[in-house]
């Protein structure tokens, strides 16, 4: 199934749904089982620090992908870009689920940059796409962005049924995520596994 948690107005305990496994939209709450071995790009990000230490608290085994050297904690770390054609070996087969936290996360870190933001945000996610497919993962979860909407009118309400114009998306990051959602549909169409896509907003906490 593709389950579409638009997830606006978070503190710390966004892991906390995360490992409870739920997912708050606007209109209902996506309930994700996940098993075994479960994969996490971009484990070393400040949501995917503490995803894993909450996954930790619950006994499930982690497999955490980043770009830094040294790891923050005790789980299984593996240094690698995501466009690396290597990942592939590293992606256990019939992993029950792959958390996709890995980008240029921010518009600053884009802007400007539109290739370095494809290649890692677009390129990157389908490297992880096609492995997914090659191991058959389970379940896809997408880290997006609340980015992806533009044009607020006052205190005007969007959520995942409203209508996106990519024509009036000016932020290099925002349209690589939106490009990413959009793949993800569309191999989701193709029979793809079961995929989740969360629009975060901005997450703070200690």
């Amino acid at each position: 199934k593709l389950n579409f948690g638009g997830i606006f107005n978070y503190k710390i305990n966004v892991w906390t749904l995360i490992v409870n496994l739920k997912f708050t939209s606007s209109y209902k709450l996506n309930q994700i089982q996940l098993r075994l071995m479960i994969v996490i790009t971009g484990s070393e990000s400040f949501v995917g620090r503490e995803l894993i230490k909450q996954l930790i608290k619950e006994k499930k085994e982690v497999i955490g992908i980043d770009l830094v050297n040294e790891k923050s904690q005790n789980y299984e770390y593996i240094k690698m870009d995501i466009c690396s054609n290597s990942i592939i070996d590293i992606i256990p087969n019939n992993a029950e689920a792959i958390i996709h936290l890995a980008a240029l996360s921010t518009d600053p870190l884009c802007k400007g940059k539109a290739y370095n933001c494809f290649n890692t945000n677009v390129m990157g996610t389908l490297n992880l796409m096609n492995t997914a497919m090659k191991k058959n993962v389970k379940q896809f979860i997408f880290a997006s962005s609340e980015w992806v909407y533009s044009g607020f009118i006052y205190n005007e309400e969007k959520n995942e049924e409203t209508i996106i114009d990519i024509s009036k998306i000016s932020s290099e990051y925002a349209l690589s995520k939106i490009v990413s959602e959009t793949n993800l549909r569309q191999q989701y169409a193709l029979g793809f596994c079961d995929i989740t896509i969360l629009r975060f907003g901005i997450i703070y906490g200690q």
